[in-house]
């Protein structure tokens, strides 16, 4: 598929299968949705609603919401294909430039340049260089199941104890 196939753009960064067999397609350009029942295709870019359309990463949650990490706008929480939410700086979020989400049981964790954020009930809680990190920018948080987040950053590598984060 290509923009002349009704793609936002062709610069494809992330791609996700969607719970229902729809496939939700990231690109430089705005998010497309293409239907797993027809092939229609649905975009999200700066002419329906995303302030900023390059799109970073793509997560669904357990809830079947498609929350979309942006490179300086944020993250934009789609429902039934419906743009429900823009989170921000202003919002509480720790930054506007997101590398990834991931959910871990209730919590959604946001890799952001500025520190991560952890959201849940509906609040966020910033893990950042001025409350206990050596850095701020997190490319990746994964949790090992054994009380240890494992976090990629611009210095490496590091754990932190899931314990002292709860």
């Amino acid at each position: 598929w290509k923009k002349s196939d009704g793609l936002a753009g062709e610069r494809v960064r992330v791609a996700l299968k969607h719970s229902n067999g729809d496939l939700y397609v990231g690109t430089a350009s705005g998010v497309s949705i293409v239907d797993a029942k027809d092939g229609s295709i649905q975009n999200f870019t700066k002419e329906n609603g995303f302030e900023n359309d390059y799109i970073m990463c793509i997560t669904e949650d357990s809830d079947g919401k498609v929350w979309i990490g942006t490179d300086g706008c944020g993250v934009y929480v789609l429902n039934n294909r419906h743009l429900e939410k823009n989170y921000k700086r202003e919002q509480g979020l720790a930054g506007d430039v997101i590398f990834k989400i991931y959910q871990y049981d209730d919590e959604m964790w946001i890799c952001t340049e500025t520190g991560l954020s952890i959201f849940k009930n509906n609040k966020f809680t910033n893990i950042d260089s001025y409350n206990g990190l050596g850095t701020d920018c997190i490319f990746h948080a994964l949790y090992d199941g054994n009380d240890k987040i494992w976090c990629t950053c611009n210095a490496g590598i590091f754990t932190l104890k899931k314990a002292d984060v709860d």
